[in-house]
């Protein structure tokens, strides 16, 4: 007597669906480029410490946010085009609870709400 179930099972991946892991040294060092710049910027302009008040340096911290979300959810996508975007997934994978995928998109999706809303305090909204 077998108990089954009445989901199908999937398909093991064939030779075609599968994507060799390209190094991507460029892509990584402009996508560390893209991310680090702001807050770099940010710290130079003048980085708000303990509140945040409308400027600068408080927009420049929400762009950080926001390109830290767009990183995640790229390494979602691409992991396999570069080594940075894997080493997110390796975050998303083996350093969270659930260890799964789908945290880069939860991640991605705190990171970009947070920053819209430091944003939103560097230009005077709040």
């Amino acid at each position: 007597m077998t108990i089954s179930s009445s989901r199908p099972r999937l398909a093991a991946p064939s030779e075609k669906t599968k994507t060799f892991n390209e190094p991507g040294y460029l892509l990584s060092a402009l996508l560390m480029i893209v991310v680090f710049a702001p807050l770099g910027a940010a710290m130079v302009v003048g980085l708000p410490w303990h509140e945040l008040k409308p400027g600068l340096g408080t927009i420049l911290l929400g762009l950080y946010m926001v390109a830290v979300g767009c990183m995640f959810l790229a390494s979602f996508h691409f992991d396999h085009k570069s080594f940075f975007l894997r080493g997110l997934m390796w975050i998303c994978e083996r350093a969270s609870v659930p260890g799964v995928r789908y945290m880069a998109v939860v991640y991605a999706t705190g990171f970009f709400v947070f920053g819209a809303v430091v944003l939103m305090i560097g230009l005077g909204a709040f």
